[in-house]
């Protein structure tokens, strides 16, 4: 493989980790049957 790293492209993005797992830590609390 060959790359053309002078037209590399952002595909996509994850928000900050501290965020994102705050917001999973909040939506498994908030789930009825929950497995924890």
């Amino acid at each position: 493989h060959e790359f053309s790293w002078n037209n590399v492209k952002i595909l996509d993005q994850d928000p900050p980790f501290l965020r994102r797992i705050i917001s999973e830590m909040i939506h498994i609390t908030r789930q009825d049957n929950g497995l924890n």
